[in-house]
């Protein structure tokens, strides 16, 4: 009798463990954060959909965040207020150097790993070549976007261009999408802004919905490494299992319905492995404006 008394608190006690085990493997919600690069509305709807989107498949809740600039997911990251973002290539390098991160996966549009940034400008405005631009209003998106101020700045300075001097007026839209806009209504001449191919032809421009009316193309950057989707070191080590499950459901979205879920949701047409190796283009970019963390 004793025995069994035993053994049923044994039994008892090896339930207790696995299950504490257990559950300190599976975190009670996943957060995922958002670079703000296209308006609030439309990239928070966007957001919700695959954040339940990942809860079916993996069976864990899934939270999103969209912070009001880029600075601001390098903070919650930091903070330790998201678990995974999808960063630009320059924000990531930013929030690597306060916070320990491990790139997952990349974005991939039009089967190329890499993208552009661009300057343009409407062709009606006469504007051909940067010395064109000279007082002129100028917008750039953020200044920890990689198209949108990064790889322009770099351009610039290159050229002996103080962006300060040499404009009329400086703006930052906040977004690709708010750029456009700036551009289209007049409020500024040219803009740097995002490009899915080296000619200029698949732009921030096209994208939300100004094709219609001509623009000039007046400059191309090098190819920039795409998006990383990135997970804090600290999860990754508590939870390798569930970052695994997140990591893998993203790269199956491209065979679901076609890939029309992770383009409607993404704008991409697959997620790729990615390393953190491969933004080395982008760190030297940084040292070389010489650019702090604010």
């Amino acid at each position: 009798m004793r025995f069994l008394s035993v053994s049923i608190g044994l039994i008892f006690l090896i339930q207790t463990f696995a299950g504490i085990v257990l559950a300190s493997d599976q975190p009670k919600v996943i957060r995922i954060g958002f670079i703000p690069s296209e308006p609030s509305k439309e990239l928070t709807k966007k957001a919700q959909s695959l954040a339940s989107l990942l809860e079916k498949k993996i069976g864990t809740p899934v939270r999103v965040t969209i912070p009001t600039n880029y600075q601001g997911l390098i903070e919650q990251m930091k903070s330790g207020e998201v678990d995974f973002a999808f960063f630009t290539a320059m924000s990531f390098v930013f929030a690597e150097r306060s916070t320990p991160l491990k790139v997952l996966l990349k974005k991939i549009w039009n089967k190329n790993p890499y993208y552009y940034s661009v300057i343009i400008a409407l062709e009606s405005s006469g504007i051909r070549t940067l010395k064109d631009l000279k007082n002129k209003k100028f917008a750039f998106v953020d200044r920890r976007s990689t198209s949108g101020f990064l790889c322009p700045s770099v351009k610039f300075m290159k050229d002996k261009i103080e962006p300060e001097k040499y404009f009329s007026e400086i703006q930052y839209s906040g977004n690709h999408g708010n750029s456009a806009s700036l551009l289209n209504s007049g409020k500024v001449d040219a803009i740097a802004v995002f490009s899915d191919d080296e000619k200029g032809s698949k732009t921030a421009w096209e994208q939300y919905g100004y094709g219609s009316k001509k623009k000039r193309l007046i400059w191309v950057s090098d190819p920039i490494p795409n998006d990383p989707f990135v997970v804090r070191e600290s999860f990754y080590e508590k939870y390798p299992r569930v970052t695994h499950d997140i990591m893998f459901a993203l790269l199956e979205m491209k065979d679901e319905d076609g890939g029309k879920k992770l383009k409607d949701l993404l704008g991409v047409e697959e997620l790729k492995f990615a390393t953190t190796k491969q933004y080395d283009p982008v760190r030297e970019l940084v040292h070389l404006l010489k650019l702090e963390l604010e």
